[in-house]
């Protein structure tokens, strides 16, 4: 209720072209946040901020309540989570209206009704702006202290290109992609390990995420190449998670190159610390797809497992 009066005093500022971090869930999109979050030319949402979008300004008695309860870890791969570590904004959105993906992760049945939103071509006129609308809400909110350049990573902006580029011009994407075979695996278990902590009713046997993975995945990046065309090269850039895992410093270099970034001693050294600090986690470990479930995944990624240089690659073990 607070916010409601003051938040409109506060952010009639006008927000930095955002950059958004896309790319199919379980890629690696976590991970290139959480490095380039680390600079501070850069303002990532908290996951305070976006569980609680509409009062996370005023509501600090919400943030020290939302603390003791949040999971230390996220329940699908173990990765560290903490009331100011970065996070998804798809989350806010999903808060503050209707227009998300998001919502079939508690109500699976809904699945197909609200799988739309993962696309451009989804958004009705009316709602594409009322979307946007609220998205600037969150961004200015976000920024109304210091002005920084949002850095925002969504898995569900990834068919969302030509949509935000209409509503936030100058904005720049970073599309990160992995190994199909090691997407549709992952996919698999965060589907019956990590949203299953989150449904409110049990999911139909088709129609779920689990059985739209291979369908969404190839209509996501179809959309994002095709929407990317008109862009200036110097606005995207494609990060294979393979050499992001093998060399994260290097290839943070080549991003900050791509981009027009400048890369401060400071940074980097906040960057090799972070790199050191995660040097022992653990990814987790899965037997390789069984051949049928890889002849499917290659059936429908062919076009990209050439492009992306994994024609020839095999499965691994390892997933995260």
């Amino acid at each position: 209720l607070p916010e409601r009066f003051v938040a409109p005093w506060l952010i009639r500022h006008v927000v930095p072209p955002p950059v958004f971090i896309v790319g199919m869930p379980r890629s690696g999109t976590t991970h290139l946040h959480n490095l380039l979050a680390l600079d501070p030319q850069f303002r990532a949402p908290r996951n305070y901020e976006v569980f609680n979008p509409h009062g996370f300004l005023t509501g600090w008695l919400t943030t020290a309540i939302l603390a003791p309860f949040l999971s230390w870890r996220r329940p699908m791969d173990a990765v560290q989570m903490q009331v100011f570590s970065p996070q998804e904004e798809e989350f806010a959105l999903a808060g503050m209206c209707g227009l998300s993906p998001y919502w079939s992760f508690g109500f699976p049945r809904r699945t197909p009704a609200l799988n739309r939103f993962w696309f451009s071509t989804g958004f009705s006129p009316r709602e594409a702006d009322r979307w946007a609308r609220l998205y600037g809400l969150f961004l200015r909110k976000l920024t109304v202290w210091s002005r920084r350049t949002p850095l925002l990573k969504n898995p569900a902006n990834t068919g969302r290109v030509a949509l935000l580029r209409k509503y936030f011009p100058g904005s720049k994407f970073i599309h990160i992609h992995r190994h199909p075979h090691a997407v549709y695996r992952s996919n698999l278990h965060l589907a019956r390990e990590g949203l299953v902590v989150f449904q409110l009713q049990d999911p139909p046997p088709e129609g779920g995420y689990e059985a739209r993975i291979l369908e969404n995945y190839r209509r996501a990046i179809d959309s994002y190449y095709a929407e990317i065309g008109p862009l200036p090269d110097g606005d995207v850039l494609d990060v294979r998670y393979e050499d992001l895992d093998r060399d994260a410093l290097g290839e943070i270099e080549r991003i900050y190159d791509h981009l027009g970034w400048h890369m401060t001693e400071a940074y980097r050294s906040k960057l090799v610390a972070y790199l050191e600090g995660v040097a022992g986690y653990r990814k987790n470990s899965f037997t390789p797809l069984a051949e049928q479930d890889q002849q499917r995944v290659n059936a429908v990624m062919a076009p990209y497992l050439d492009q992306w240089g994994y024609a020839s690659a095999t499965d691994t073990p390892r997933a995260a």
